[in-house]
């Protein structure tokens, strides 16, 4: 039986790699946020059409994701993209990894290829699945604002609280098709 001991450099290996995970967690928000904030100038700029398609094959966010509630973790986009680059800073550091037993060539070329195949398995899906027809409400006067958007909490005590979400980017890229 092989016991392993701690002793002081493995305690600080730990410590750093605990330190770079932290970082990478950061990193990955600080993408995602900056990410969805290229795609909301996209959408302010009027290029609705390709800041739909990057929200789609990107992170797989569509006008079925949209109607779902936002205050559930998953349905928000920024979540989706920390997630995405989450994955691919995660890749990244096993292809270091890797490549330090030298079991894999260039590192970058490597990634690139990764993200390459993940775009297009993501567009292969995007573009062979079927349309599913969206559930709106009868309403006129609901499928008109797109303003703050009233949500029920499913979190709430009180049966009758609703909360108010801003106005933002998604809105004016699929609530217009309501």
């Amino acid at each position: 039986m092989i016991l392993t001991t701690l002793n002081f450099w493995s305690i600080l290996a730990l410590i750093f790699c605990g330190g770079l995970l932290v970082v990478a967690f950061r990193l990955a928000w600080w993408l995602a946020l900056g990410t969805e904030r290229v795609i909301a100038f996209m959408t302010q700029s009027g290029m609705h059409a390709p800041a739909k398609l990057l929200l789609a094959i990107l992170i797989g966010y569509d006008e079925q994701t949209y109607h779902k509630s936002r205050f559930i973790f998953w349905n928000q986009a920024q979540v989706r993209f920390a997630i995405l680059w989450g994955s691919f800073l995660l890749l990244a550091g096993l292809l270091v990894l890797l490549h330090q037993e030298h079991i894999i060539g260039p590192i970058g070329l490597t990634w690139l290829l990764a993200f390459a195949l993940y775009v297009g398995f993501r567009c292969l899906v995007y573009w062979t699945r079927p349309k599913a027809p969206l559930i709106y409400t009868e309403e006129p006067s609901l499928k008109s604002l797109i303003q703050d958007v009233n949500e029920r909490s499913s979190f709430s005590k009180r049966s009758g609280r609703q909360l108010i979400r801003r106005y933002d980017y998604l809105d004016e890229l699929f609530a217009e098709a309501a």
